[in-house]
């Protein structure tokens, strides 16, 4: 269990930090439905899956992105969001977070 508590900690580091970058207040709600979302499918993955997790980035950010839609969070500052992308200075969005722009686009 020690290492979901991890994955955990580092996705809703992600979600605050890609948050604080857009100037927004951050969903709570809905980032704890995420939070739990990612930690059930996490549960589900046999060991080997989950050691996997651990080691390739890509993986990894792949489950939090799918964590991020099924739990609805992408709803929510949808227009916000998609306005500030497409406006005459969009927010500069760190690279380990732009995953999280993709259902914005």
């Amino acid at each position: 269990m020690p290492n979901v508590q991890l994955h955990l900690n580092e996705f809703r580091g992600h979600l605050e930090a890609f948050y604080a970058s857009l100037r927004l207040a951050p969903p709570y709600h809905s980032i704890e439905k995420a939070l739990t979302t990612f930690a059930s499918e996490y549960k589900f993955k046999t060991q080997q899956e989950q050691d996997q997790v651990k080691i390739d980035e890509t993986l990894k950010q792949h489950l939090f992105h799918e964590a991020f839609v099924e739990s609805g969070l992408h709803k929510k500052h949808r227009g916000i969001i998609a306005g500030l992308l497409k406006g005459p200075t969009p927010p500069t969005i760190a690279k380990e977070y732009r995953y999280l722009l993709q259902p914005f686009l």
